[in-house]
């Protein structure tokens, strides 16, 4: 199957992600009373990592049973698009649920970044699950996944740390 290694490179890096995450989530907010922007950050970060960590084995297993490559590739998308819209679907809902002020304790930045890598993720997958391009979309796909997962560990690090706080320096 063309790409498998960066399939397999994808799923490797997901795992330290998901550790990490896991791992940080653990130390930084464990047993503490958190704001809404922190329990937000930490939902982005598990609720973006995990379809990171899932969609990518779909096509190595529809190959390993001996499906075609192009069935392969349009499972991958599939779940792909069942991810960003489930993914979607749940930050939102968590989005909703907060005021203004809490909103932009979170982040418009990261907002905006997260919202716009998943929907154009979710777009190459879509666009991939039709017919077009379907290994170049899923690359494209992917690294937006990536991109999003960092944003939202990266974002959350430098609240926790106050690295924004401008009137603080």
């Amino acid at each position: 199957m063309q790409y498998q290694s960066v399939l397999l490179t994808t799923i490797e890096i997901s795992v330290v992600f998901f550790g990490f995450i896991i791992v940080f989530l653990t130390f930084v907010m464990g047993g503490k009373d958190q704001r809404k922007a922190d329990r937000m950050h930490s939902r982005a970060l598990l609720t973006a990592a995990f379809p990171l960590l899932v969609v990518p084995f779909i096509p190595l297993v529809v190959d390993a049973y001996g499906g075609s490559e192009a069935m392969a590739w349009r499972a991958f998308h599939i779940g792909g698009v069942l991810a960003g819209m489930i993914t979607g679907t749940i930050m939102t809902w968590f989005c909703l649920k907060l005021n203004r002020e809490e909103l932009k304790e979170v982040g418009y930045l990261h907002t905006v970044v997260s919202f716009g890598m998943g929907t154009i993720a979710t777009g190459f997958f879509w666009a991939g699950m039709f017919g077009y391009a379907p290994a170049g979309n899923a690359l494209a796909g992917i690294l937006c996944m990536l991109i999003l997962t960092a944003t939202s560990l990266l974002s959350f690090a430098a609240q926790q740390m106050s690295l924004f706080d401008w009137r603080n320096p």
